[in-house]
């Protein structure tokens, strides 16, 4: 937040902030040089991403009911495509209005990711460690709907011949990837060992 607020938004929040640090005794904060905004593109800068989660919170409890009291992969994808206040419409900053002016909403490939890295470890945990093992096959469904990846690790792999159709095939070249070939275990690994004998 900014110390000298431009504009009525901008202001509201430094009061709103300001009442429940003092509330909350809140004394460790994050000073705003920690916030990285070079070499971003303006969609993610961590204004409009602090924005988007704030709107993704208000339906924590919905959220909830879609991974973990009645799973539906497609009213999660829904609930995850949230957006930017309003203010974020015009601005990518603080007191600085932009020239575009569009809803900054949270785009398919990100709705992906927090999917395939945090609501699926989540389940998968869960259900290790209690007494409902449904969730883990809830969530290996999950990625075998989801697309599959696509990054450095996942495109060198297909260079090999390896598939990669869908999101679980993705994460399973991953773990191979970090697992195997970077800590040079190829006579561990099955693949590694079939091509080091022949």
């Amino acid at each position: 937040l900014p110390t000298q607020p431009e504009d009525e938004y901008s202001r509201a929040l430094l009061d709103e902030f300001n009442y429940l640090k003092r509330k909350y005794g809140l004394n460790t904060l994050v000073e705003s040089h920690v916030w990285k905004f070079h070499r971003i593109k303006p969609i993610g800068f961590p204004t409009i991403r602090i924005s988007q989660l704030a709107s993704l919170l208000l339906r924590w409890d919905e959220l909830i009911d879609n991974v973990f009291k009645r799973p539906n992969l497609q009213n999660l994808q829904a609930l995850l495509r949230v957006e930017a206040s309003g203010y974020w419409n015009t601005h990518y900053r603080f007191g600085v209005s932009s020239k575009s002016d569009f809803v900054k909403r949270v785009g398919e490939d990100l709705i992906n990711r927090i999917l395939i890295n945090a609501i699926i470890p989540v389940m998968m945990s869960f259900s290790k460690n209690s007494d409902h093992p449904m969730f883990q096959q809830i969530a290996i469904d999950w990625l075998e709907q989801l697309p599959a990846e696509d990054n450095v690790i996942v495109r060198k792999m297909k260079t090999y011949g390896f598939k990669n159709t869908n999101a679980l095939m993705s994460q399973g070249l991953i773990q191979l990837k970090n697992a195997y070939c970077s800590e040079k275990k190829c006579l561990f690994c099955s693949i590694g060992y079939k091509i080091i004998k022949s």
